[in-house]
């Protein structure tokens, strides 16, 4: 299954290497991480793609199925 993960990157509560480890420990090939760079405020996590969806719809359309 095509796995995205997001993460604020300079969130102090999480460390990058704990989500390098989580990305890199996936069993999939098609992969991304996705890093939200520019605010250490972990909310920013959930808002940033209504903020700057192109990520999100970028990788909508390289994953939608055709019938």
């Amino acid at each position: 299954m095509p796995t995205l993960v997001v993460q604020v990157k300079d969130d102090v509560i999480t460390r990058q290497s704990d989500i390098q480890t989580i990305y890199d420990n996936i069993p999939v090939a098609d992969k991304k991480l996705f890093w939200i760079e520019g605010t250490p405020i972990r909310h920013h996590g959930y808002t940033g793609f209504s903020e700057h969806p192109e990520q999100m719809i970028e990788w909508y359309d390289a994953h939608m199925k055709t019938a």
